[in-house]
């Protein structure tokens, strides 16, 4: 097992040029908001993950920092988890153990996902079922980060559970596709049907993961 960490950095200037972005966040957070300087996204990828995967995730772990950076001046609160998994075997196995779900509900979200967030523990789980999109995985990652994100702006309160479907999961999949593009993807189809492809928010009811604390 390896492990990567990226520190996070705490931002000065807010971009005048994203107001639809800051409108959004300014729904989840409020004026007194302070984000410390050392929180961490931190990668586990674990035994049987090849070297090309792995490159992937820290990627867009890297990327998905920089946009941040450079459309709203914001980061973590606190340290993240990403946990990248070899097996769905294994990826139903920690749904259970640290998502909290029962056992059919994480059979069947096994099946149905490549990423899920859990939030009340600052953590994503990653499983790719196949190497044919690797911009899947880009866009999963992306799009589950945000989601641990959002919850920990909106200071682990019931605001995210109950914030609307399309402005949580409209937030999730426009950071994610700005990430997606920075790092290659070359057409708009292309992406949109990536982002077809999301199926772990989309398939379940938006407060399925949230829900578990």
């Amino acid at each position: 097992m390896t492990c990567f960490k990226r520190k996070t950095r705490v931002f000065n200037k807010l971009s005048a040029s994203t107001p639809k972005l800051l409108s959004i966040l300014s729904l989840l957070i409020s004026a007194s908001l302070c984000i410390p300087a050392n929180a961490e996204i931190a990668l586990t990828v674990e035994s049987g993950i090849t070297p090309e995967v792995e490159a992937e995730v820290h990627n867009t772990i890297r990327e998905f920092s920089a946009v941040l950076k450079d459309e709203a001046d914001i980061m973590f609160e606190t340290n993240v988890q990403v946990m990248l998994v070899p097996s769905k075997e294994r990826y139903e196995q920690l749904l259970r153990e640290r998502g909290g779900f029962a056992s059919q509900e994480a059979s069947i979200t096994s099946e149905v996902t490549g990423g899920v967030c859990i939030p009340h523990k600052n953590l994503v789980l990653l499983y790719l079922k196949d190497t044919i999109w690797m911009g899947r995985l880009r866009l999963i990652t992306a799009h589950e980060l945000t989601h641990v994100l959002q919850n920990q702006l909106a200071k682990n309160s019931s605001s995210f559970i109950k914030a609307p479907r399309w402005l949580s999961e409209g937030m999730a999949d426009w950071v994610a596709g700005l990430v997606s593009q920075r790092m290659g993807t070359k057409t708009m189809a292309t992406e949109d049907e990536l982002l077809d492809s999301l199926s772990g928010s989309r398939n379940m009811p938006p407060t399925e993961v949230a829900r578990k604390s």
